[in-house]
């Protein structure tokens, strides 16, 4: 599972091959894992998009083809199940509900309250650092290893910075 603002990055530096949410991106988009999505994150992408940060960085058009592609081609899951008093916000409880859900492999995440659990549910929470090194594969390119069935990453929602 990749949050929200890793993912937005991820399309921000796209072509940038040592962007680490650049390459996420770009192995989802090469087939390389299943990306996993709720309403509720496709909500939080809209927002995250919008910010100064990702607008100054892609035009209205790349934004608006970025959206619609993750609507289009990543799964779209309503979580079968509640996670209540889990994470130290109620917003991070839906994340690990959507992971667990769609029986993800990984929830990949910047929150930090999240990577202390290192699992949950059967979900592996990792940084996105440590994602390409989970695919088999390095920072760029690269051949990914042979698997019986695609990494299921749902996007985790990240609370905005306080300042």
């Amino acid at each position: 599972m990749v949050d929200t603002k890793a993912l937005a990055s991820g399309f921000a530096g796209e072509e940038i091959p040592t962007s680490t949410p650049g390459v996420i991106v770009r192995h989802w988009r090469d087939g390389r894992f299943e990306l996993i999505v709720s309403a509720e994150i496709l909500t939080e992408m809209r927002r995250t998009f919008s910010k100064p940060y990702f607008s100054s960085r892609r035009s209205h058009a790349q934004i608006a083809a970025a959206l619609q592609l993750v609507a289009a081609e990543a799964t779209v899951v309503v979580p079968t199940i509640v996670v209540a008093g889990v994470a130290t916000h109620s917003e991070d409880d839906l994340v690990l509900a959507v992971a667990v859900s769609a029986r993800a492999d990984y929830l990949v995440t910047g929150d930090r309250q999240l990577r202390r659990l290192s699992t949950y549910g059967g979900v592996r929470i990792l940084s996105p650092p440590r994602v390409p090194g989970s695919l088999g594969v390095g920072r760029s390119a690269g051949v990914v290893t042979e698997r019986e069935r695609l990494p299921r990453w749902p996007v985790a929602r990240r609370r905005p910075c306080m300042p």
